[in-house]
């Protein structure tokens, strides 16, 4: 028996992002973390004697906001809600709306972690 070959297969609703809704997306962490870093630090920096916030904060918002905007481009695909039959106990699991990207990883209750792949 082949242990690379899926045991169950199942079929969910899936949309595909286009080049400009992937920029968008990843445009919009970017600016959403780095700026709310950015502000905090600022806001610390007048409000707190304390620079060490700000000497932290600000490296933070230059390396995370871009890193995080890398992961959300690289996101291709975006579920929706749908159900997934377990293989172990065989109990639905469900499947949020929006959830983004391949591998999709669920846990079920009965202690197996669920991965979601693309039908080769």
């Amino acid at each position: 028996m082949d242990i690379a070959r899926p045991k169950e297969v199942a079929t969910l609703p899936v949309r595909a992002l286009s080049l400009a809704e992937r920029v968008w997306r990843a445009s919009k962490l970017v600016f959403g973390v780095s700026g709310s870093l950015l502000v905090i630090g600022n806001i610390a920096l007048l409000l707190l004697p304390v620079p060490h916030l700000h000497l932290c904060l600000f490296p933070l918002a230059f390396i995370l906001g871009p890193l995080l905007g890398y992961f959300a481009w690289r996101d291709r695909v975006v579920f929706g809600r749908g159900e997934v039959p377990c293989p172990k106990c065989h109990e639905p699991v469900a499947v949020p709306d929006g959830t983004h990207g391949y591998p999709a990883r669920f846990n079920c209750p009965c202690g197996i972690r669920l991965e979601l792949k693309p039908a080769a």
